[in-house]
């Protein structure tokens, strides 16, 4: 997906960045052969919320808080603008609670990435959400014998 400021985004909330960013996201699970594409409610696949998400803490840790994308789909719509909840932000508690079981599983297979973005500071993180959350499995699960080198 290139930026632009046509009918697909007229506000211009693509930025060159955060588009790079996503596909970085996709790149790294790719290369840790970890890319689900299965579907899932509310997204495309797995693969797109979790490159959404990470992008969207990435924007708002740079003040852009008005460019968190809501969804994949085009034309750009802001979170809390998506289909499923027009009328109602989603805040990073709200985001966690609805996609906890799959944001789990993003941090268990990239623990050192999602650790580090966890403690990033911004407004819209609901991987910080996650480590503030009881119900969540924040340490990985131990290594089978076979993995230990």
């Amino acid at each position: 997906m290139e930026p632009s400021s046509g009918k697909s985004d007229p506000a211009n909330h693509f930025h060159a960045d955060d588009v790079l960013f996503h596909e970085l996201v996709h790149a790294l699970r790719m290369m840790r052969g970890l890319m689900d594409l299965s579907k899932i409610r509310d997204w495309d696949n797995i693969e797109d919320l979790n490159a959404i998400m990470l992008t969207n803490i990435y924007n708002s840790s740079n003040n852009r808080n008005g460019d968190l994308r809501g969804d994949h789909g085009l034309p750009f719509r802001v979170l809390g603008n998506s289909p499923m909840y027009p009328t109602k932000q989603i805040d990073e508690s709200l985001f966690y609670n609805l996609y906890s079981t799959d944001i789990d599983r993003l941090c268990l297979s990239l623990l050192d990435l999602c650790s580090g973005v966890a403690r990033v500071s911004c407004r819209w993180n609901p991987l910080r959400a996650r480590v503030n959350s009881a119900n969540a499995s924040i340490y990985a699960p131990p290594l089978a014998p076979s993995q230990i080198r």
